[in-house]
Parts: C-alpha cells; structure tokens; sequence
C-alpha cells in the first residue's frame, strides 16, 4: 500500500485509510504501532460513527458487531465497536463514488456465512475474512474501465489445500 499511495500521490490522487475502531486518530495510531504496523505515510481516519463510509452504504459495505470482551478477552485493548470488512471506494472530492469493491462483489457468496467460510474465487479458494482489494495497480485502473482487484494468492497454513488473499 505504502508503494501504492506514493504512486496515486504523485498522480495528485489521495489515499486516506479509515477505520471504525473507536477512540480517534491518535489512539488509532498508537493501537496500529503496538500491533506491530508501521508508520503509514497517509492519513488513517477513526471514524466509529461511519460517517466517512460512502452512498450506497448498504450496497457497498459489509458491516459485522465486534463484541471484543467476549472475542478477546476482558483485557484486550480492543473496544467493541461496528466492524466494516474490507473495502476499498475511490470517490471524488465531493465523496461521489467512481469505483468500490468489496466482499459485495464476489460472485455467489452467501454474506449471512459469515466470515470464516471458505469460499470460491475464480481459481482460488479462501476464507472470506482473508480476501481483501489490491491498491497494486490502482492507478492504472482509474485511468481505465477495470475493476479493482484482489491481492495476489499466497498458501494459507490453517487451511491445507487452499489459499488466501
């Protein structure tokens, strides 16, 4: 992503990260440095309100309740919150939306599964939770009619046989 976003910004295209963790930026930065992710060279957005989330909310996104005490633990720094799963929007400075993609996308997947299925994409089977959109080629695509993408396909150790995203 990080080579991604020096791309789309010397094209004078930005790229924000937003999630729906509560607690605000800063926390949020904190929370992503102590789980071992580096500092990201874009801006990555709190937002437990989903007030960033983009029209056609219900069309594009795929929400899921994250009850983290009882995920996680009394003790997890964790805070329950509105999960949004994997998602990318390339929208205009007005939020108008160009181009998504999202586990909404995917051919024949039943979303009331949830997402530990496996499920079939193409050539490749994973688990849904694994799948996620590719920010590889997203300039090329916005100057083009193509789709966003998905990640390239590496080995899944907890599922022999197959692969994840």
């Amino acid at each position: 992503m990080r080579a991604a976003s020096d791309r789309l910004t010397e094209t004078g295209i930005a790229l924000h990260v937003v999630s729906c963790e509560p607690g605000g930026n800063d926390a949020l930065a904190d929370r992503l440095q102590r789980r071992g992710v580096p500092a990201l060279p874009f801006p990555v957005h709190s937002d437990p309100e989903q007030q960033l989330l983009c029209a056609p909310r219900d069309d594009i996104f795929v929400t899921d309740f994250v009850d983290a005490p009882r995920k996680f633990g009394n003790e997890s720094e964790y805070s329950s919150y509105t999960m949004v799963q994997p998602a990318m929007v390339v929208a205009d400075a007005s939020l108008a939306v160009k181009r998504w993609w999202s586990w909404r996308r995917l051919a024949g997947v039943d979303l009331a599964k949830g997402p530990l299925q496996v499920v079939q994409v193409g050539e490749t089977r994973a688990k849904l939770v694994s799948l996620r959109p590719s920010v590889a080629n997203l300039d090329e695509v916005l100057g083009s009619e193509a789709e966003i993408g998905l990640f390239d396909v590496t080995v899944d150790s907890d599922l022999p046989g197959t692969f994840r995203v």
